[in-house]
């Protein structure tokens, strides 16, 4: 309110017609709804709100305060090459480079470590590997990739057969989680690039 001039907005608030309230003397919702209605046009009109961006206190836990750094001399580095040219923008894209391959990485070894965490948790293993490749509605396949009863019906009899197997021989499962961890992995470079 530094920049507010008192004097027109006092003025614009004693130009409202006030006689417009009488209409709701007996309707006093009615009333003071009309009255906020007026004063709040005047006061946006001569103080308008200012939207301000609040950075939320809860951060990723890979985004580590090195890359927070990193990432703020790649923006520095930036506004420099918008200000002096081409000379610059080789310094840009390096730091442009540091800071992808760091969060790459931080990225990395924050999955794994919640994929290390979560190996016995098969639910809470699911939670974390559905954060990283999350599902959209697919497209419907086209008439001449659709599979046919038949082969439906050889899918279930193997899948039935394997699930069969594994319960019959009353064995812990313990699965090996390594190729499904590398794959996400991948899966996460590929989303990053």
């Amino acid at each position: 309110m530094k920049k507010v001039d008192t004097i027109t907005l006092i003025a614009d608030l004693n130009k409202i017609p006030w006689s417009i309230l009488d209409v709701y003397s007996n309707y006093p919702d009615e009333m003071l709804y009309t009255w906020i209605k007026l004063v709040l046009h005047v006061i946006d009109t001569h103080v308008p709100v200012k939207h301000k961006r609040v950075k939320t206190s809860a951060k990723p836990p890979w985004l580590r305060n090195e890359i927070l750094e990193a990432i703020k001399n790649r923006d520095s580095r930036l506004k420099k090459h918008l200000e002096r040219g081409r000379r610059q923008r080789d310094t840009y894209n390096k730091a442009r480079t540091k800071v992808l391959h760091m969060v790459k990485k931080a990225k990395s070894m924050a999955i794994r470590k919640e994929l290390e965490k979560n190996r016995q948790n098969l639910r809470l293993l699911w939670k974390v590997l559905k954060k990283l490749n999350p599902t959209y509605n697919a497209k419907p396949m086209p008439n001449n990739l659709k599979p046919s009863r038949d082969q439906a019906n050889k899918f279930n009899k193997h899948f039935v057969s394997i699930a069969s197997s594994i319960i019959d021989k009353n064995q812990p499962i313990n699965p090996d989680l390594k190729q499904l961890e590398n794959l996400f992995i991948y899966l996460l470079s590929c989303h990053t690039e």
